[in-house]
């Protein structure tokens, strides 16, 4: 995923909302809501440059209507700066509108039922 970034403008509807969440709060170095194809941008470097390497097994990929995903991973991490290993549960949703994802709704959690409680929580 490092190097992926420039593929966001074609992908992304100019509107974009991204929302991340870490089980009931938003998580250390994030803003709450970053808008734009930037602000998704920006929400990826930082999850990139806090982590010296990450990976995710999707569990469930569940459509969710006509214009909805929900993917349901275990993430794995390494801290780049601590070394800290993170393995948590990850719900990311995205809604689309024309093709293009108008909406990214992310959350983490050391339990799946937490990381869908918390995405619920989330819902625009």
């Amino acid at each position: 995923m490092r190097g992926d970034l420039e593929l966001v403008p074609y992908i992304d509807d100019t509107e974009v909302e991204t929302h991340i969440t870490q089980g009931s709060g938003v998580p250390i170095g994030f803003d709450t809501v970053y808008y734009g194809v930037e602000g998704h941008c920006r929400s990826m470097e930082i999850w990139n440059e806090a982590w010296e390497t990450w990976g995710a097994e999707i569990d469930e990929i569940i459509e969710e209507g006509r214009d909805q995903v929900l993917f349901i991973a275990r993430v794995h991490c390494v801290g780049a700066a601590s070394g800290i290993r993170l393995d948590e549960w990850g719900a990311v949703r995205y809604t689309f509108r024309d093709g293009l994802i108008l909406r990214v709704d992310a959350a983490f959690d050391p339990d799946r039922d937490g990381a869908l409680e918390a995405l619920a929580g989330n819902a625009g």
